[in-house]
């Protein structure tokens, strides 16, 4: 079960098959460039925030566009 403070919601998406707590990685879908929501392309395997084409890799890394993080 995941709770945060009101109004905050948490949403919660897994990517890949459950290897274990130590390979377990949260990340926020939320881009640190202007705030808009990122989501999963499986086919590509990376999230993408489509404001500013932002593409983070699996990792929560920014690897193209605009964003920084």
């Amino acid at each position: 079960k995941l709770s945060a403070p009101l109004p905050s919601a948490i949403r919660a998406t897994a990517i890949a098959a459950p290897l274990g707590a130590e390979s377990f990685i949260a990340l926020s879908s939320t881009c640190p460039h202007m705030g808009c929501q990122v989501y999963w392309e499986s086919a590509k395997q990376r999230f993408f925030c489509p404001c500013h084409n932002g593409v983070f890799n699996a990792h929560g890394e920014g690897i193209e566009g605009p964003p920084k993080g």
